[in-house]
């Protein structure tokens, strides 16, 4: 089963060693610099498959130019966006309270900047995990 994982995230760096981690793990990566680039911000509504969202995982940033993290992952969840509670994670290098209890009320994984790779890590083996038990 190919894992899917859409990346967002405007430092080169970041996303380039972002990029390197889910790819060794088998993840085929979308890695965008801004939601603006990303092929589902032009879409007006979510063409997801019916029974399997477009991506398993999706990984932002919060603090990007054009939009932010949250500001994406609201507009994709009135478009009805699939993707499964477990597989969403969110960094940022500066949380507001308020966007962290947002984040997690979306359901997603918060993790601050910089980010502890053993966390990550662990993370992305639960939500791997959680796609081969659902097959």
């Amino acid at each position: 089963m190919e894992i899917r994982t859409l990346l967002l995230e405007d430092d080169t760096n970041t996303r380039s060693l972002l990029e390197l981690i889910l790819t060794e793990r088998g993840h085929r990566v979308y890695g965008y610099a801004s939601p603006l680039l990303c092929p589902l911000y032009e879409d007006i509504q979510c063409q997801c498959n019916k029974t399997r969202p477009c991506v398993d995982f999706l990984i932002t940033d919060n603090q990007m130019p054009g939009m932010s993290g949250i500001e994406f992952i609201q507009l994709q969840a009135r478009r009805g966006c699939k993707i499964s509670a477990f597989n969403k994670a969110i960094f940022s290098g500066s949380w507001l309270n308020s966007e962290i209890e947002l984040a997690h009320s979306l359901g997603y994984q918060t993790f601050p900047k910089p980010f502890s790779l053993k966390e990550f890590s662990l993370w992305l083996d639960q939500g791997e995990q959680q796609l081969r038990a659902c097959g």
